[in-house]
């Protein structure tokens, strides 16, 4: 009898252990990450879990319930499989720049399969992640959900956009290019940074404030586009031949930027009091044109709204650019056989197709850049299965487009010397300015 009432006792202690060993009843995702090195049976069905067996998520901590049932469906391509033997590589995934859910009932390129290898297919963009690129787990409810690490392209471009506009912004006697090219990139740089503020928070923000933002981002990125083309048509009348605005040079230039201001601003607000109308007005909600942002997603519902409001103005634009750029190097190409003597003496001449050339560059750019993203989209819409070069290629240009447009306008042996002069003035020596100035006239 004693020896029934010790064994007893050794099995309460040892539930007792057990018990007190998970009484860790919440920690942070960050505590415990996925090591790659791990790797489970064979014959067995690996399941990455962010969190430890008997733990739920909710935001980024790991909390314990042991009520809770995982029931993970695991697939053969797209087809259920029958019951299968599953181990469990605990363990969150390894995100230098946040991760986010996916959301495969407002997302079509959100859907996902967990396959018998463990790997995680989404069929719709053609990928396939492997054990340390991704993790599910419960994150209320029954919901069983995927979470991945954000894409490090925007991050990469996004503060040398804004490193470009902060130069500039501290030279001193800006130009009608500078301050067209200051609004370009800090309008380019807030699109980007709505976006991925869109991919942080997505799940976390009411309908309301999501409609806001993500209206908010598409008015930037359009307004960016239209600044874009604001710079070739000032690069196309500067070597048209057309008089400038009347007024002295300055005065001309600041009628320019206002009358190209008009024209950004208000064709994005034309943009967007379209988009607007539509999602907020009596409009079928199933119709291929709806926009609907704020139904359950901060960005466009659907492919053909995105590919309506988006790409359609963005071709226009890239189009336009070609035809105006292409007309204004014909020109200088006839003054340049024309007047070749007479050239060589006119300053203001050469600075205008420096000019010219630097900003067809930044043309160059975009056009390449937007024209890669509009292929991965339109291949991801009519393909059924994507190949991954297409998306390497897209976030390869969306990385280094902040970047290349910083070496080229920032990178400039005039920006440093302006900078230089800046510099002077700040720590009240104009006269090393002054000759620094004069010094660079002489040797020019």
């Amino acid at each position: 009898m004693g020896g029934l009432n010790c064994a007893a006792l050794l099995i309460f202690v040892l539930k007792t252990a057990v018990f007190c060993e998970k009484s860790v009843v919440s920690y942070s995702v960050q505590d415990k990450i996925y090591n790659s090195s791990t790797q489970c049976a064979q014959n067995l069905t690996c399941i990455r879990k962010c969190c430890d067996v008997d733990y739920v998520m909710r935001e980024k901590t790991c909390i314990l319930r042991n009520d809770t049932d995982l029931n993970i469906p695991v697939y053969e391509a797209t087809e259920v499989t029958g019951q299968v033997i599953v181990e469990y590589l605990v363990g969150f995934i390894n995100c230098d720049h946040g991760f986010y859910k996916l959301e495969p009932n407002v997302y079509e390129d959100d859907a996902y399969y967990l396959q018998t290898n463990g790997s995680l297919w989404m069929p719709n963009t053609g990928e396939w992640l492997g054990f340390e690129e991704f993790c599910l787990e419960n994150m209320g409810g029954n919901e069983i959900s995927a979470l991945l690490c954000f894409s490090e392209r925007m991050m990469i471009s996004l503060p040398f956009l804004f490193a470009t506009f902060l130069v500039y912004a501290v030279l001193p006697d800006l130009t009608l290019h500078a301050k067209c090219l200051m609004c370009y990139v800090i309008t380019l740089g807030l699109g980007y940074a709505s976006l991925l503020f869109i991919q942080f928070n997505s799940s976390l923000i009411e309908d309301a404030s999501c409609a806001t933002i993500g209206i908010s981002c598409y008015y930037f990125l359009m307004t960016s586009f239209f600044w874009m083309n604001a710079i070739a048509i000032d690069i196309w009348w500067t070597f048209s031949g057309l008089r400038r605005l009347s007024g002295s040079r300055k005065e001309s230039e600041r009628k320019h930027f206002f009358l190209y201001c008009g024209y950004a601003c208000g064709a994005s607000f034309l943009l967007i009091s379209i988009v607007v109308g539509l999602t907020v007005g009596d409009v079928d909600q199933k119709a291929w044109y709806y926009p609907g942002f704020g139904k359950n997603q901060c960005w466009f519902k659907g492919e053909m709204a995105q590919c309506l409001y988006i790409y359609v103005p963005l071709a226009a634009i890239i189009i336009a650019n070609v035809v105006l750029f292409a007309v204004t190097a014909f020109k200088i190409k006839r003054v340049q056989r024309d007047t070749a003597v007479l050239r060589k003496e006119d300053k203001s001449y050469e600075n205008d197709k420096q000019k010219f050339h630097l900003f067809l560059k930044l043309m160059l750019a975009m056009g390449v850049n937007w024209t890669t993203e509009f292929v991965s989209w339109l291949v991801n819409w009519q393909v059924a299965h994507v190949p991954p070069s297409v998306w390497y290629l897209t976030d390869f240009c969306n990385a280094v487009y902040g970047v290349l447009i910083f070496f080229l306008f920032v990178f400039k042996r005039n920006v440093w010397k302006q900078l230089k002069r800046r510099y002077y003035m700040i720590i009240g020596k104009p006269h090393l300015a002054r000759s620094d100035t004069e010094t660079s006239t002489t040797r020019s």
